[in-house]
């Protein structure tokens, strides 16, 4: 067999093998930098955000709590005529340009977008046991899950959840809290909130989910003098601070028991899928 002038006996074959390990290699449990997608900065409230109550229904019926004060989505037990009022409500949304609403209403509305269409990927892959299991194609290669897939159309762009977060939410509003309100549809996530945003309780409804998620032991956990902390912390650190002393800092805004004195920070994190 001839040599591809990578050295003798380095084939062709081999070196596409090569290539797809590295692919298939997971980032070491790094984010997307925020990067701002300039499209979506227009404001002009023209247009009205559509009604939330299929997406209110479905939470009403089907989130609850586990044990642990976590809570899940009862995906099981779904049924098909409340799989289409999601469908229809995240259709109601994607029919609309949301630069057209007020900066807080596009908030709202890329927020529940992002959570509605997430139960629908989970529902579509036939409930997985980690949403890490979904790799749609080469977009999913690099690390599980469906981030990179284009899920929507929206004012005639492809928009993917990684957009929603990284390229709109997080550099357009600059609000660490936006990472208490996005759910991932795991137990390590923070909670995917009771009822859909609200324009007039936003900043009540961002609040209580910081409060909620950082007064749980999956995000932060002190045992004698070694602090675990959820990896939400350590991939965002950005978000939260220029460094550990800021981080602390913000964590201790909203814990019942302010963090005083630790020797090491630990970061940890559960893919599990958030259901019963």
């Amino acid at each position: 067999m001839s040599s591809t002038g990578f050295g003798s006996g380095f084939t062709v074959l081999s070196y596409s093998l090569i290539t797809i390990c590295i692919l298939m290699t997971p980032l070491a449990e790094a984010a997307p930098k925020a990067a701002l997608w300039d499209f979506w900065r227009n404001q002009s409230a023209s247009v009205q955000l559509p009604p939330d109550t299929g997406f209110a229904a479905f939470l009403a019926q089907y989130r609850d709590q586990n044990s642990e004060g976590v809570a899940v989505i009862d995906y099981a037990q779904v049924t098909p005529a409340a799989m289409r009022g999601l469908e229809d409500f995240v259709a109601s949304y994607i029919r609309i340009d949301p630069r057209g609403l007020t900066k807080s209403e596009q908030f709202v509305y890329w927020v529940n977008l992002y959570n509605a269409q997430i139960i629908i990927q989970i529902l579509e892959a036939d409930i997985p046991a980690s949403i890490r299991d979904i790799r749609p194609g080469l977009a999913g290669l690099l690390a599980g899950g469906p981030w990179n897939k284009t899920q929507f159309k929206i004012a005639g762009q492809e928009v993917s959840f990684n957009d929603i977060e990284h390229r709109i939410l997080r550099p357009l509003w600059r609000d660490a809290r936006v990472h208490f309100v996005l759910n991932c549809a795991s137990i390590g996530c923070p909670d995917i909130p009771a009822q859909p945003l609200v324009v007039a309780n936003l900043d009540r409804q961002l609040e209580q989910a910081a409060r909620t998620f950082i007064n749980h032991s999956r995000a932060v956990s002190l045992t004698h003098d070694e602090l675990t902390l959820s990896s939400l912390f350590d991939w965002f650190s950005s978000d939260f601070g220029e460094n550990e002393a800021k981080l602390i800092a913000f964590i201790n805004q909203y814990l019942k028991q302010p963090i005083a004195q630790y020797r090491s920070v630990n970061y940890a994190y559960d893919w599990s899928l958030n259901a019963p």
